[in-house]
């Protein structure tokens, strides 16, 4: 991407987004509307109280394992959108108008097959592995992370192999520690 540090070392995501009307360009105000758990259908016509200020800085065509910045995206194509981190979890809406209603979350089927409790070998390691837990779970739409009553921290994935992938990439991108 335009304006990307090749030195910098830190995790970054991107939203990967479709356009359903006009054109998007960089420098747009936009809201950030984030899912609600009430009808949508009561939205309508009420500004939603989940609403989030944002310009869009960076834009990106997709392009396999590349991003290409560019400036403007027109409606009906899929694009990233970049420096969202902070403002969206897993899901959100995107709109300029205040009175856009949020869009639902994709309902992805059975969630959580495999849970396991997930400790540092190095207990001052912890904090990393929380922060990691996080960005995991942001960037993946099937994995769940909560505390238990008993103080575990546990991590839900879909199966064996998705638990591997996932702590491999705590281990070598999101913590950078030994699991």
């Amino acid at each position: 991407p335009s304006g990307y540090d090749k030195g910098d070392t830190s995790t970054r995501f991107y939203g990967f987004a479709r356009i359903f009307a006009g054109v998007l360009r960089r420098g747009t105000n936009v809201l950030i509307i984030q899912p609600s758990s009430a009808d949508p259908t009561a939205q309508v016509g009420r500004v939603p109280t989940n609403v989030k200020d944002a310009r869009v800085s960076n834009i990106y065509l997709l392009m396999s394992t590349h991003l290409l910045g560019i400036e403007a995206v027109p409606a009906g194509n899929v694009f990233g959108l970049g420096n969202l981190e902070n403002l969206v979890f897993k899901t959100a809406t995107v709109s300029t108008s205040p009175l856009c209603p949020s869009f639902s979350p994709i309902a992805l089927g059975p969630r959580s097959l495999l849970k396991v409790a997930v400790w540092t070998r190095n207990l001052e390691d912890f904090p990393a592995l929380v922060d990691g837990l996080k960005k995991l779970n942001k960037a993946d739409p099937s994995v769940e992370v909560y505390y238990q009553e008993n103080g575990d921290l546990i991590l839900a994935t879909c199966g064996e192999v998705h638990l591997q992938r996932c702590l491999k990439d705590l281990e070598d991108d999101l913590s950078l520690i030994h699991i």
